[in-house]
């Protein structure tokens, strides 16, 4: 949908291989491009727990379809295409204090809309995939 200006929304990814579904479902939220991915344990997909967080903005965020390796946009994405997420570690000069502001959770995710401030972005670990 487009609100104030952005084409926002979310999408879920399940992995069509996992030893254990309830650690392979994954929701991506959009704002033009992928904000924030999350880690859904429940089947409650509107659950936004800070501790889900996987990946945020200014880290990239990205699709690619899993047979051919093409990237695939926020409008591209349709039910039932076989992707993968990715998500690459933005240049350090975006994690400054002075980038973050206008490039960082705080601007893409409003405490308001997502329930939790977040005021350092969140990268993949060993631990979180």
């Amino acid at each position: 949908e487009i609100l104030e200006g952005f084409s926002r929304g979310m999408f879920m990814v399940q992995a069509f291989a996992s030893v254990d579904p309830a650690e392979s479902r994954y929701r991506v939220h959009v704002q033009n491009e992928f904000i924030c991915c999350f880690r859904v344990h429940s089947n409650d997909e509107n659950d936004r727990n800070p501790d889900n967080l996987v990946v945020c903005a200014p880290h990239l965020i990205t699709a690619v379809d899993v047979e051919t390796g093409y990237p695939i946009t926020t409008e591209e994405l349709r039910v039932g295409q076989r992707v993968a997420i990715i998500a690459i570690r933005a240049d350090p000069l975006l994690l400054t204090p002075q980038a973050l502001p206008v490039v960082g959770p705080t601007y893409f995710m409003p405490e308001k809309q997502y329930g939790f401030k977040l005021s350092e972005p969140v990268f993949p670990n060993q631990s979180t995939g």
